[in-house]
């Protein structure tokens, strides 16, 4: 059996969003292994759905903090404060709510200050390439190594840009190793 009982995955999967059940086992995966003294880093939270499943794994686990980055403010809401009382309310009404941070803001700008090592890095705020290729770049360098990262909509034909920064940016550096993919969810371990 898993870090979480499936009665747990099913009270965590009533949060809405885009992370498939393959994905949000595997975010569970990786998020129960991270020690308490690093940091488990979301770059895009949206409703709380992948952050939920990073919470209760981490609870489970060693209790590593999770730090979610995010305007919610993207324009499927009505409003930026909605997007985010959702998000607040999904947490505290599965008990999650004192496992994370969030931190408001735009996900380069939040990085550029950052300084504590991490654990999980997962990526999923803007998928242009720019966007995309800037968050890897300011935030994986605070990735330990044996630490790992997620990058949301890997080979998803809506956001091909996700690939190309995989492709031409990620896997060439030679620093990422034990590649799965689970679904559109890519993960890989920092080497070292």
């Amino acid at each position: 059996m898993g870090v979480l009982t499936p009665e747990e995955m099913a009270r965590l999967d009533t949060v809405p969003g885009w992370f498939s059940p393959t994905e949000c086992k595997r975010m569970v995966e990786l998020a129960a292994q991270v020690p308490a003294d690093l940091a488990i880093v979301e770059l895009g939270s949206h409703k709380g759905r992948s952050t939920a499943f990073a919470a209760a794994a981490s609870k489970r686990g060693f209790g590593a903090r999770i730090y979610a980055v995010d305007l919610w403010a993207d324009g499927i809401m009505p409003t930026p404060g909605e997007c985010f009382d959702e998000f607040d309310v999904n947490l505290r009404r599965l008990g999650l709510r004192e496992m994370v941070d969030p931190i408001r803001g735009l996900t380069n700008f939040v990085g550029q200050g950052w300084n504590r090592p991490i654990g999980l890095l997962h990526i999923d705020a803007s998928h242009d390439y720019e966007s995309c290729a800037a968050d890897y770049r300011i935030w994986a360098r605070h990735v330990v190594p044996g630490g790992w990262m997620a990058i949301h909509d890997y080979r998803n034909p809506s956001w091909p840009d996700v690939e190309r920064v995989i492709e031409e940016i990620i896997r060439p550096s030679g620093l990422w190793v034990d590649e799965v993919v689970a679904d559109t969810l890519y993960t890989a371990r920092r080497a070292g």
